[in-house]
């Protein structure tokens, strides 16, 4: 399989992920009865792995060898568009007293809120890739030596966290803890599994492997959703789609086998997965303004809207995707992540 081929199918990742992100983003605010926020809430967990397969390709495409000018321009390409939307995204929340006033009001938490990626909740994603690619950068040097081992690490430790420490958090005073700081450090050490299995992938051949065996993979990925469908329907406490759990971990790796196996080249999906950063960063605008329209039309909007709020976010996201690549060019890329 060549180069290109491979590159191609990890953006077949990232475009799967992406829409699986909007899916769910869209799928909450119109759940009004018990069944249609068991519909959301269904879909929001078994869609949730998206982030695990982002990880999962920035570790497959992450150098070997970092020097600081790589690790520098791939800082620039997330923090600058992030910094660029998160102001745009102030600029809304803040449009009825005005950015200043809320500034003079609430520094300090509009700042915690910068920071950890808090202005819209979605965007807590981005300090998670900052602190893993740091990670990443730090372990470089050993992981050429013992790659399997740093990769196994992680496992262990994201087992431990998940099935145990959240457990015993969940029980105390500290599950109800308001700062936004303390819910990201205290599952920062879960992501790097991910990352890491991307870069095992990479090295180790792992991708080929999954589409040989195709078959077994999708078989496995299946026993591993339903028994996930079983322990969400019966109720077990962590079965909730939030990385939060032993199923919600072995559920995103067998979905991120499951992905490489099925994966194809295709210009769409091609160029859906290229600009999905960009469509991560300002597809919340689409879902907030279009869910503002419709419940200023409709006194009860039905379930059904959601499916409208998707279409919007994710066709508006892409159309300015494309239109900013094709009248702003590089600067596309370098201001808002294309």
């Amino acid at each position: 399989m060549s180069q290109s081929a491979r590159d191609e199918r990890q953006d077949f990742l990232r475009a799967v992920a992406i829409i699986a992100v909007v899916a769910i983003h869209s799928a909450f605010g119109f759940d009004s009865t018990p069944g249609e926020r068991g519909a959301a809430e269904w879909l929001s967990t078994f869609l949730r792995p998206c982030i695990a397969v982002f990880l999962f390709v920035t570790g497959y495409f992450f150098p070997i060898d970092p020097t600081p000018g790589q690790m520098g321009r791939r800082f620039q390409r997330i923090l600058v568009p992030y910094f660029v939307f998160t102001s745009l995204a102030l600029v809304y929340q803040t449009r009825g007293i005005g950015l200043i006033a809320a500034l003079a009001e609430r520094p300090l938490r509009i700042l915690q809120d910068v920071l950890t990626g808090n202005t819209w909740g979605v965007y807590w994603y981005i300090p998670i890739i900052v602190f893993t690619l740091l990670g990443g950068w730090v372990l470089a040097r050993p992981a050429r030596r013992s790659l399997i081992w740093i990769a196994a690490l992680f496992l262990v430790t994201n087992l431990i966290i998940v099935g145990y420490v959240d457990q015993v958090i969940a029980r105390t005073s500290l599950a109800d803890e308001p700062m936004a700081w303390f819910y990201l450090l205290r599952v920062l050490p879960t992501w790097p599994v991910y990352f890491f299995f991307g870069r095992v992938a990479r090295v180790y051949g792992l991708v080929d492997y999954f589409r040989v065996h195709r078959p077994v993979v999708l078989l496995i990925w299946l026993f591993v959703f339903l028994a996930y469908n079983g322990l969400y329907w019966a109720g077990v406490s962590g079965a909730t789609g939030s990385y939060r759990s032993i199923i919600d971990t072995l559920y995103s790796l067998a979905t991120i086998a499951a992905l490489n196996a099925v994966a194809v080249k295709s210009p769409v999906l091609g160029f859906i997965g290229r600009t999905s950063y960009a469509t991560y960063l300002a597809h919340y605008f689409f879902v907030s303004f279009t869910q503002f329209v419709i419940s200023s039309v409709w006194i009860d909007p039905p379930f059904w809207m959601s499916t409208l709020v998707f279409g919007v976010a994710l066709g508006g996201s892409l159309a300015f995707n494309w239109a900013t690549t094709r009248f702003l060019g590089e600067r596309a890329r370098r201001f808002f992540g294309v």
